[in-house]
């Protein structure tokens, strides 16, 4: 995955990838939050230490840089890159960015008191007017408030306000055409997210599920009020409002209370073994609401007190796998069949990492039971209430119903299609930038480097004519070193001597009779090549050859070989010439011939290329080959008990992977229970290992474990037929389980219900 870097011109700087080129990416956390309207990017860009000041420019620049991005939805992002941190010790840059930017951000706006009722859409234009965001999608256009904001904020929290008085969600999304941000949009919506097919299972997706019951804020009934209306001073309340509820469970008092009257049986502090259904003393709460009618107040305190009648039940939920389809917002099933536990639930947080999947997280809430949810007393009675009802009344109820599912299904297949449209012309437009971008970069790299003009002169050039970005190469006098200074255009300015200045003066030029100069004296190269005065330390002197016939002579499997000689001439002080080098696995094997006439070898291994591939092999003292190994892009080869056996790249793969852990849990498992392990059979060495244990207390012990072995050549020949596996503890007694085996999958069966778990699957 690509993210684009550029300037505030959006100008492309670079590309930090989760999986090649110079700079990586790794770390990200893509963070989204139904409590937050922005999605916030952090990580880590990574590069070599010749790239520092190209990495610096690309991610911190002048400030406040742009990260371009498409998600694993096909959804695009642009992000302000808010705080970096530069370690050029660990060649890393951690960086911080969100997609709200400065603009909203950064902008603070004082106290304001609106004087009548306005819409969302007027409150952002007031606040927002100069910031480029654009109201995008509005899901309440026509709804107003009158709102009061007590304090300075920024554009960013004033709008997070708006729209909890509103009672909206908020997030921000964008028109990108190639590597430019057209459109800046806040979308305002009654709620995020959508419910989804998708179901999250204890033991595959979720590794643990905690439930905690509460009490806390329970109620049977609510005194509701609203707005002051204008010209009053008192809250709008239900005093006087005539409203009759179709199932009966609810009623409106005239005192402008709200009452359940099927609750109060379970939670009124009169209810005894002699009056086991009380309809009085009511747990009631006080409420406050931006309602500005009685009919949108007592909506309000209903909604309310459906919700708070019974016990709150909260579940923490460990995700094992993460969805990458899961956006916040949507809603999700959650099973543990252990438990016989069912449950909806939205997603509250969803941290999402790219380079590394499987540590991406999910923040399941607002649980609702889907079973067994109010005691079966409140139920009945609440049944036998609806029974009475119109059947008139349920008729229209289901024809209004069946109408707008239709339309709604219609909307959301046109929106689906648009979306995926659009998404795809996004990634073309993006792609062809990019490369363009690449093109237009390396064409002026090149007209910049011919266009450069050098001068060597003693005295400053005529600088008339003279084209910017002209360097003057000064030479040494004798008593003043050598210098360069390059044009601006205006003045001269000083400059390193570039190495690539120096190689670019002395490229296929002779130096003879030259004295170089030191901190510990002068050494020279007469014009005979003769070095005097001087020591050669910690330099490699290197010419390659190649010998045919030597390679042939020592068994090697090809006739091409390199012979690496060097001959140092006549170096003053020394008796020794080195004749002849080569390169093992553990350093240099040396030929040296000394004045005498004597040699002598160091090391006896030996590497080389032949072509694409890489050699090597070792001699014994008498210059037999005693092992060899030959590397290339179809496998390797070694020589083993005088013959040569090649492992290809699938076998090399599958040995390096045995051992893995393919997929771990604790399942029985039973007939609906299907495990996916990571690699199929048929990419393993030899097949799978089943690992079990011991199962009681309703969790997976460490203790009892056997192991079942399936062998690859199985699948080949009975795919989905039954094994049985047969295990035992430390007493002898038996237990089985049976499972249907294929290549990619392992089913369970209804008879594994015993006092052993399926713990994890390996590569064998």
């Amino acid at each position: 995955m690509d993210f684009y870097f550029t300037d505030r011109q959006y100008n492309l700087l670079g590309i930090a990838s989760t999986e090649r080129g110079r700079f990586r990416i790794a770390g990200e956390i893509e963070a989204q939050s139904t409590t937050a309207s922005t999605v916030a990017l952090t990580g880590n860009i990574y590069f070599a230490k010749g790239d520092l000041n190209d990495a610096i420019a690309m991610v911190v620049g002048e400030g406040g840089n742009y990260i371009l991005y498409e998600d694993d939805r096909g959804i695009g992002h642009f992000m302000t890159v808010q705080d970096t941190q530069v370690d050029n010790t660990g060649c890393l840059i951690n960086f911080q960015a969100d997609d709200a930017g400065n603009d909203l951000k950064n902008e603070v706006i004082g106290e304001y008191a609106a004087t009548k009722p306005m819409t969302f859409a007027q409150y952002f234009s007031m606040f927002c007017a100069d910031s480029g965001w654009e109201i995008g999608l509005n899901e309440i256009p026509a709804s107003v408030r009158t709102l009061e904001f007590s304090s300075e904020q920024t554009s960013y929290d004033r709008m997070l306000e708006a729209a909890n008085d509103f009672g909206v969600s908020l997030y921000y999304t964008f028109t990108i055409e190639g590597m430019a941000v057209t459109h800046r949009y806040l979308n305002v919506v009654n709620k995020l997210g959508s419910t989804t097919n998708i179901t999250l299972r204890q033991g595959a997706d979720i590794s643990q599920i905690v439930s905690e019951t509460s009490t806390a804020d329970l109620h049977t009934s609510i005194k509701a009020y609203g707005a002051t209306p204008d010209g009053k001073t008192a809250p709008l309340n239900l005093v006087g409002y005539k409203w009759t509820d179709s199932t009966g469970q609810f009623a409106l008092g005239s005192d402008g209370v709200l009452r359940d009257t099927i609750a109060i049986r379970t939670w009124s502090r009169l209810r005894s073994n002699t009056n086991p259904t009380p309809e009085s003393s009511h747990l009631q709460m006080v409420k406050t609401y931006e309602a500005t009618t009685q009919a949108t107040l007592l909506q309000s305190a209903l909604a309310d007190l459906k919700q708070y009648n019974h016990p709150a039940v909260n579940y923490t939920v460990t995700m094992a796998r993460v969805p990458s389809e899961l956006s916040k917002g949507d809603t999700v099933s959650v099973e543990d069949e252990a438990q016989n536990l069912y449950l909806s639930a939205t997603v509250l947080e969803v941290d999402k990492c790219y380079s590394l999947p499987n540590s991406s997280k999910l923040t399941l809430g607002d649980f609702k039971i889907e079973h067994d949810q109010t005691s079966e007393q409140i139920k009945q009675a609440a049944k036998s209430a609806e029974d009475a009802a119109s059947k008139a009344q349920a008729a229209n109820t289901v024809a209004y119903t069946a109408q707008t599912t239709a339309i709604n299904a219609a909307t959301t297949a046109s929106t689906a299609q648009t979306t995926a449209d659009s998404a795809q012309t996004t990634a073309n437009t993006a792609q062809d930038t990019a490369t363009t971008a690449a093109q237009v970069a390396e064409k002026a790299q090149a007209t910049a480097n011919t266009a450069r003009t050098f001068i060597k002169s003693a005295t400053a050039p005529d600088t008339t004519n003279l084209p910017a970005n002209a360097v003057w190469l000064q030479p040494a006098d004798g008593a003043t070193p050598a210098s360069a200074k390059t044009w601006s255009g205006t003045t001269w300015q000083d400059t390193p001597i570039e190495s690539s200045l120096i190689a670019q003066n002395i490229i296929g030029k002779n130096i003879t009779g030259s004295t170089f100069g030191n901190a510990n004296g002068t050494f020279s190269i007469d014009e005979n090549g003769n070095i005097n005065g001087g020591n050669i330390t910690g330099s490699t002197f290197n010419t390659a050859t190649t010998d045919d016939a030597y390679r042939t002579q020592q068994g090697k499997m090809t006739p091409n070989g390199l012979i690496f000689t060097t001959t140092y001439k006549n170096v003053t002080g020394s008796s020794a010439q080195l004749e002849e080098a080569s390169v093992d696995w553990a350093g240099p094997r040396l030929k040296t011939t000394y004045a005498d006439g004597t040699s002598e070898t160091a090391g006896l291994g030996t590497i080389g290329l032949d072509g694409a591939n890489v050699y090597a092999w070792s001699q014994g003292a008498n210059g037999d080959i005693t092992g060899e190994i030959y590397l290339s892009g179809n496998g390797l080869t070694i020589l083993y008990n005088s013959q040569f056996v090649t492992l290809t790249n699938d076998q090399l793969a599958q040995l390096i992977n045995t051992g893995k852990v393919l997929w771990s849990g604790g399942q029985y498992p039973i007939a609906s229970q299907t495990i996916t392990p990571s690699m199929p059979l048929s990419d393993c060495l030899n097949g799978w290992v089943l690992v079990w244990s011991g199962f009681t207390s309703g969790s997976a012990q460490d203790y009892n474990f056997n192991f079942t072995f399936i062998p690859k050549a199985y699948v080949n020949a009975f795919s989905g037929k039954g094994v049985s596996a047969v295990l035992t503890n430390q007493t002898a007694l038996i237990a089985s389980k049976y499972v249907y085996v294929t290549s990619t999958s392992i089913t369970g069966n209804d008879n594994n219900r015993n006092a052993y778990v399926l713990r994890q699957v390996l590569a064998w």
